[in-house]
C-alpha cells in the first residue's frame, strides 16, 4: 500500500470523524483551550497505524476508545 493511499484514508477518517472526536473529548473533560491539540493527538495515533488503518472494522468505535484513553492521559497530566 502506498503512503499516498494511507494518507488519503487518514484524511477521509479525519473528514468523517473529527467533529465527533471533538465532542467526545469535550465530554471526557478536555478543555476548549487544549481541544485542538488533543484532537490532533488522537489522529496522530491513527496516523501511526499506517496501512493498518484500512483494516479497522469499526473506525468510529476505535476512535471513541482512543479518544477516551487520550483524554484520560490528558486529565492525569493536567
Amino acid at each position: 500500500m502506498s503512503a499516498g493511499s494511507a494518507n488519503e484514508r487518514l484524511h477521509a477518517l479525519w473528514a468523517e470523524h473529527a467533529g465527533s472526536v471533538r465532542r467526545q473529548l469535550l465530554k471526557f473533560g478536555v478543555t476548549p483551550t487544549d481541544l485542538d491539540d488533543v484532537v490532533q493527538e488522537v489522529f496522530l495515533i491513527a496516523y501511526d497505524l499506517g496501512d493498518e488503518l484500512a483494516n479497522l472494522r469499526n473506525p468510529e468505535g476505535w476512535l471513541h476508545e482512543v479518544s477516551r484513553r487520550v483524554a484520560a492521559a490528558y486529565r492525569r497530566r493536567a
